[in-house]
């Protein structure tokens, strides 16, 4: 075995390990329950049980149930295993990560950030050992369980990704059309650029070239995404051989001339 291997083995192994000794503390995870009256209620400890349906917090030893329908948001620190798990995703060590983050995702931190961030690891972590479906459904659970807040557009847009991976056609219209509807106009830009992959996956150049251009034309001025749609509807024109994709082209290199996008022409 090379000696990176076993650098590699030995760390997932101390990792591993780490996380076990972790585990005998991973559901005591303190915070506050902000009720939908506004009133706050902070405790040693906060878990969800799914069987009621209601939130207990642990206050000074004593068991309070709260309802899911009288609470409002959930501040909890950060669940004990949750660095190891994502250091484990980071450094390889993807088959030691997975058993740490779907017990962590079983948790169920309902209306917390932690959900999402958790969930997110665990789809990469999927994505990397190279199970498109598990990592699709993943981003699937985050997208339909997390808190709207909590939802970052990097999480959505891989979710997108893997829904587009595994031509999961009914999640990512579901998806796409909330975005561009009620969602930011970053989001609404990116949802047209997913659309648009979704249909180039498919063979349908000209669909997908057309939401494209609405990201170039339609989102001028969300620029963290222009350099991109205009790369993919240059790649759209030149594939069906129309004449504009030169323009196109000039265009990104001008205009983004050090974004990654413009390098790749």
């Amino acid at each position: 075995m090379k000696i990176t291997e076993m650098l590699k083995r030995g760390l997932g192994i101390v990792l591993f390990l780490t996380f076990v000794l972790a585990g005998l503390q991973a559901r005591a995870v303190g915070g506050k329950i902000q009720q939908v009256d506004g009133t706050w209620l902070a405790g040693e400890e906060i878990r969800f049980k799914k069987t009621t349906g209601e939130y207990i917090v642990t206050v000074k030893g004593t068991d309070i149930p709260l309802p899911k329908n009288r609470v409002k948001a959930v501040v909890i620190d950060k669940p004990a295993a949750y660095d190891q798990a994502a250091a484990a995703v980071s450094t390889g060590a993807i088959d030691q990560a997975i058993p740490m983050l779907e017990q962590l995702a079983t948790e169920c931190f309902l209306l917390s950030p932690w959900d999402a961030r958790v969930l997110n690891v665990l789809g990469a972590a999927y994505k990397k050992k190279g199970d498109k479906q598990k990592a699709a459904a993943t981003y699937k659970k985050l997208l339909g369980t997390a808190a709207a807040s909590s939802i970052t557009m990097d999480m959505q847009r891989k979710a997108w990704e893997m829904f587009i991976a595994v031509d999961d056609k009914e999640s990512l219209r579901q998806s796409v059309d909330a975005a561009i509807t009620g969602g930011t106009r970053e989001n609404a830009a990116a949802a047209h650029i997913a659309r648009a992959d979704m249909a180039k996956a498919q063979g349908n150049k000209q669909d997908a070239m057309l939401d494209y251009l609405r990201v170039v034309i339609l989102y001028e001025q969300v620029k963290s995404l222009q350099a991109e749609a205009l790369y993919k509807v240059t790649q759209c024109l030149e594939e069906l051989r129309d004449p504009r994709a030169e323009d196109f082209r000039k265009k990104l290199i001008a205009e983004y001339p050090q974004d990654p996008w413009a390098v790749k022409k």
